[in-house]
């Protein structure tokens, strides 16, 4: 039967994410974040690099500032008819993916729709068996997997050349790698941790947050394996020494270095540095701690969450002179530059650019930590927020309909985790608490809103989906074995 449900779930995906993309204006036509860019000139060059950009565009100040090192890619870039300039301004995975979709030096919409459209199905099916292999409901596995497609954030990202779609298919992976790595009643082997470890690396280089997650993860699994170990009747540091507890998380954890090891080396190799993340992550830290925002969380850290959104206008007229100012200073933000002519440099050293912004980032927490803290909660209250900062004036149904589907979804999880406290923080779910957790510990300083906590969708679904399961089920379902194998 289950069998049967599969295949309406991926029916059912390409229904509601396949029509979607037939009636979204202008679908993978903007290069927010300059993945297009970087896939072209990796195609055309070979190079993980730069050729001159064209601006990006934003309506709004907010999106205007997630934008702005966009719009300096031109500087990053030399003429046209030179080499690429290497970057690493974004992580690789998914433009060198985009890379192979280029032909004749143009990305077409229909390859990148079906891209996505590949990647939404993944997505479905693996959560699907994870929530079947978590509770043993097909039903609940179904409507966790019609969840997914519905939810409105992973939606309205798989119309753009963004990250969500493929970050919300690498976590659904893992999830579902995890259940089966979990919940089997033998111990098994080394391929388990060695497949869950293969796509945190793959996770990592889609989003350099993941790396949080991954080394949570990692940790956890070696609790597991010595809880496992030392409850079989075996001397825990015997276990240890043998390499019992210790092999698999190092199995599970050496492909996630490789792979670090790999993208650091290459951008040491390239750029002189050994940026192990990114060359944005600098800029990201300090549109979320400048001190035009922190007057705006001071003002009302209701309104910084609830909106209307903050007038990003005085940082970006700041930020766009800072190659004539010092930016750690105070007195460089108090400064009116609207009427200072612009000085770009002729070419922008991309290293030296992130550091010199995570710099003021960190000055501006120093001056103000109190604010720190205050925006640091409103981050993660921006990252869960079920309504939207980007909406327009009046009431829109759209708007009404995203927010009354988030507080279901949130109504829901609370709703399942009282409910089924005990089956939901077993084994089995700690990957979805853990990724939980590293968005909300990483976008509580680093720059935040809705679209963020995409990838976290798919597991929320599967927690909200057990609201449904009756009790007595979830205590004799697979998770709640009364004598679980240890996963060491």
């Amino acid at each position: 039967m289950h069998k049967r449900l599969v295949i309406v779930a991926i029916l059912f995906c390409l229904l509601v994410r396949g029509g979607f993309l037939l009636v979204a204006p202008e679908p993978f036509q903007k290069d927010i974040d300059a993945y297009r860019a970087i896939a072209l000139c990796l195609q055309q060059t070979g190079q993980y690099g730069l050729l001159p950009a064209v601006p990006v565009e934003s309506s709004d100040l907010e999106g205007k500032a997630e934008a702005a090192p966009e719009n300096a890619l031109a500087s990053l870039g030399p003429p046209k008819l030179g080499p690429p300039k290497p970057t690493a301004f974004r992580p690789p995975l998914y433009p060198a993916v985009l890379s192979l979709l280029v032909k004749d030096g143009a990305l077409s919409v229909f390859a990148v729709a079906c891209l996505h459209l590949t990647m939404a199905v993944l997505t479905v099916v693996a959560i699907f068996f994870a929530m079947k292999t978590v509770t043993g409901h097909a039903g609940l596995s179904l409507a966790a997997a019609m969840m997914v497609s519905l939810d409105p954030i992973l939606l309205q990202q798989s119309s753009l050349v963004m990250t969500e779609t493929m970050a919300a298919m690498l976590v659904a992976i893992v999830i579902f790698l995890w259940s089966q790595l979990t919940s089997k009643q033998k111990t098994p082997g080394l391929i388990g941790p060695l497949a869950v470890g293969c796509i945190l690396g793959l996770a990592y280089l889609c989003r350099p947050t993941f790396l949080v997650w991954a080394a949570l993860l990692i940790s956890a699994f070696w609790v597991l394996c010595w809880r496992g170990q030392n409850t079989s009747g075996q001397v825990a540091w015997r276990g240890f020494l043998a390499g019992n507890v210790l092999v698999k998380p190092v199995v599970m954890g050496l492909p996630v270095l490789v792979i670090l090891a790999a993208w650091t080396a290459r951008n040491q190799w390239v750029l002189d540095a050994p940026v192990w993340a990114t060359t944005h992550g600098g800029y990201t830290i300090l549109l979320a701690n400048n001190e035009s925002f922190y007057d705006y969380v001071d003002a009302s850290p209701a309104r910084a969450v609830l909106g209307p959104p903050w007038d990003a206008e005085p940082f970006l007229d700041a930020y766009q002179h800072r190659f004539v100012g010092q930016m750690r200073a105070a007195q460089f933000w108090e400064t009116d530059w609207q009427q200072t002519p612009l000085e770009t440099p002729a070419f922008i050293d991309e290293v030296t650019d992130d550091q010199d912004c995570n710099q003021a980032a960190k000055a501006t927490i120093r001056r103000r930590p109190v604010t720190f803290v205050t925006s640091a909660v409103v981050r993660a209250m921006r990252l869960w927020s079920p309504l939207p900062l980007k909406r327009p004036p009046g009431f829109s149904i759209k708007i009404a309909g995203v927010v009354v589907w988030y507080l279901v979804v949130y109504a829901l999880v609370l709703y399942a985790i009282v409910r089924h406290r005990k089956a939901l923080f077993q084994r089995q779910w700690i990957a979805v608490w853990l990724l939980c957790l590293t968005l909300t510990a990483v976008h509580a300083v680093y720059w935040s809103n809705l679209r963020m906590r995409g990838p976290a969708m798919p597991a929320l679904c599967m927690v909200a989906c057990m609201a449904f399961l009756p009790a007595r089920r979830a205590q004799t379902s697979p998770m709640d074995s009364s004598q679980p194998a240890s996963p060491g």
